[in-house]
């Protein structure tokens, strides 16, 4: 009998010690595999305050869900952290116009950009916020980002003939292709900070290092995060 509890108590442990290293060796497995552009892009703009994920996880890490679909209000808000407007938008007390808008939050982001001019919504008095956010619709914020005007110098449904002849994209949308991930929005993003303004000299990052919406090293750091995505 003593011997059979003793048989069973080794067992146990063995098992236990077995689960555990596999743990291990799995944990290890996932921290040694190179992180994706996507990832690297978010994790960057996150560091900087451009970027948020949609919860965080049991280590208050946050979770980016970049294989996801992004939504037009994630959309807007990046719009106006690029414009370096972000805390001025989220403060804002304009009347919001959209019935839609689900949220203060959401709705003091509107109001703002519904006054500036950066949006008009998909009918006066509505915005659509967790509809689809389609290529077109983000690289149109990203361009407007950067100084360029729709109808003036790229044409709003096929911006991203203008963001490829700038670097910003690689030619992955086209009309056949006008879904945007939440990767994607990290990755263009972290591409247009580098890029200049329309006529100017200055790039968006540094505008936004001027504008003190960024810490003063973000063009190193942004730099080395486009040069480790290569």
């Amino acid at each position: 009998m003593l011997k059979s509890k003793y048989i069973r108590k080794s067992v146990a442990i063995l098992i236990a010690v077995v689960m555990l290293t596999s743990t291990l060796l799995a944990t290890t497995a996932v921290a040694n595999q190179p992180k994706s552009a996507e990832q690297i892009a978010a994790e960057t703009l996150f560091e900087l305050g451009l970027f948020r994920g949609t919860r965080v996880d049991a280590y208050d890490n946050p979770v980016f869900d970049l294989q996801f679909p992004a939504n037009r209000m994630q959309g807007m808000v990046m719009l106006v952290r690029l414009l370096g407007v972000y805390d001025e938008a989220r403060a804002s007390t304009i009347r919001c116009p959209f019935d839609d808008a689900g949220t203060q939050y959401n709705g003091a982001i509107l109001g703002f950009a519904q006054n500036r001019g950066l949006t008009t919504g998909v009918t006066p008095n509505t915005f659509d916020p967790t509809g689809a956010l389609t290529a077109a619709m983000y690289l149109t914020f990203v361009l407007r980002s950067l100084g360029y005007v729709a109808g003036e110098d790229f044409t709003w449904n096929a911006a991203w003939e203008l963001t490829d002849s700038l670097g910003i994209t690689d030619g992955k949308f086209d009309a056949a292709n006008n879904s945007m991930l939440r990767g994607d929005v990290a990755l263009i993003s972290l591409s247009a900070l580098v890029q200049t303004y329309k006529g100017s000299n200055q790039t968006l990052v540094e505008a936004l290092v001027e504008a003190g919406a960024v810490p003063e090293n973000a063009p190193e750091r942004v730099a080395a995060a486009l040069a480790a995505i290569g």
